[in-house]
């Protein structure tokens, strides 16, 4: 009994593979005949899915090279209908997916032994499909699907893991997206590769597609030049370290894993003690927790780092203006010192000469009719009018750097009738936006 079920297998196996190169047969010889057809219709289109199909129900009873091919044709199907991703990224995003797997079968059956497709693969079809998944990418972003933005990074990410920008793209949209435990995988995957932004990009248009494509490095985007390729570009970019820390320990805070927070700027500072953005991410840690003293130690040591960047300046700045007006002042002034254009310091010290706005309305409607609560309230009146003029002449500087900013309009609006300047108060009343 034995025996028969051990050659009753073996026939069954034998007749599958006859069977099998039929199926594979009539695949090839429809490719073939597929690739010929200048515009398919959905009738021709669903036949070579057909026969894709029946070939898969196969693959158990297939030699190697045979499911190589099988798995390459299926790819081949999926990769045909990406066309649809451009005018229903949705809906298509299987057919990427198919595609992928089966590719990614070839890659591995093709790998200790002869690679008729892998270098197809890896060369010729994932670069495309990276480049229109993308550009797909792109537009979501300008539909504002943020979400589904970052998923189309990540994917094109999957196709060259090289290229760390898209795992950075798809982090920083997934933020966007508030998909935070999806951004902190992403971010967390991004940390590992050691990547920073810091560096160039080559870029040249494919003149074929018309897609802007990316290159490693500039001497094969020169190269490109001269197969197929035009409009080179080259961009530089700044170091995105302290960001992407930054993120991780932030989107830690908001998953409400605060101890994993601090550990991940804490390692990050070890090995980067002189990063000002480091630093800067550590300070924005602490004023997330309201550690308002911790935060002003860091940013005066970024300061002492960098003592001509005025946004750190700013910053201390903001911090101090509750507790230390004069602290406050002094260091907003610094910041328009380094950088007299810097619009909202003006306005953040307009904003800082009304602070004692309420106490001094407190104290003279508290006032009796004495001669002496007169005397006192006519000294609060005019230390009034004198913090008004004060707050007037930055608001003033605001508005000339921006004459678009309704918050300075309006304060301005007030101030002037508060000081019975009534032609300047209806000006800028009539500047209001209703």
């Amino acid at each position: 009994m034995k025996i028969r079920f051990v050659l009753a297998a073996a026939l069954m196996l034998s007749m599958g593979a006859y069977a099998q190169k039929d199926e594979l047969k009539a695949l090839k010889k429809y490719d073939t005949k597929f690739e010929k057809m200048e515009e398919p219709t959905a009738a021709d289109v669903q036949e070579y899915k057909n026969l894709v199909d029946a070939a898969e129900t196969k693959l158990a009873f297939a030699e190697k090279e045979q499911q190589i091919e099988i798995y390459f044709y299926k790819g081949k199907y999926n990769l045909g209908q990406l066309s649809q991703m451009m005018t229903n990224p949705t809906a298509s995003s299987d057919y990427y997916f198919h595609m992928k797997d089966a590719f990614d079968h070839v890659i591995e059956l093709e790998k200790d032994g002869k690679q008729k497709y892998t270098k197809i693969i890896i060369d010729e079809i994932y670069p495309r499909v990276k480049a229109v998944i993308s550009t797909l990418g792109d537009q979501l972003v300008k539909g504002d699907e943020l979400a589904l933005a970052s998923q189309y990074f990540y994917t094109a990410y999957g196709l060259d893991t090289t290229d760390n920008y898209m795992l950075y793209r798809a982090a920083s949209y997934a933020v966007n997206a508030k998909e935070f435990k999806k951004a902190l995988d992403y971010y967390l995957e991004l940390d590992k590769t050691g990547w920073t932004g810091e560096g160039s990009a080559f870029t040249a248009r494919n003149k074929a597609t018309g897609v802007v494509e990316s290159f490693p490095n500039k001497s094969v985007r020169d190269a490109a030049l001269l197969q197929g390729y035009d409009t080179p570009s080259e961009q530089k970019f700044e170091s995105v370290k302290g960001e992407i820390v930054r993120n991780i320990a932030l989107l830690y805070l908001e998953l409400g894993q605060e101890d994993k927070a601090k550990e991940a700027i804490a390692n990050a500072r070890k090995l980067n003690p002189n990063d000002v953005g480091l630093i800067i991410a550590e300070a924005n840690f602490y004023l997330t927790a309201k550690d308002y003293d911790g935060y002003k130690r860091l940013i005066n040591e970024a300061v002492a780092k960098q003592p001509n960047n005025a946004d750190l300046f700013y910053n201390l700045a903001a911090v101090s203006a509750q507790t230390n007006a004069k602290e406050a002042e002094a260091n907003y002034k610094k910041a328009i010192e380094i950088k007299p254009d810097y619009q909202l310091a003006y306005v953040r010290l307009g904003d800082l000469m009304l602070m004692d706005e309420e106490s001094l309305t407190k104290q003279m409607n508290d006032l009796g009719n004495s001669a002496a609560d007169n005397k006192k309230y006519a000294e609060l009146k005019k230390q009034k009018e004198t913090n008004y003029k004060a707050a007037v002449g930055y608001y003033e500087k605001a508005y000339n750097l921006d004459k678009n900013d309704q918050y300075t309009i309006g304060m301005l609006a007030s101030l002037y009738q508060a000081l019975e300047m009534s032609d300047k108060a209806a000006e800028f009343k009539a500047k209001r936006k209703q």
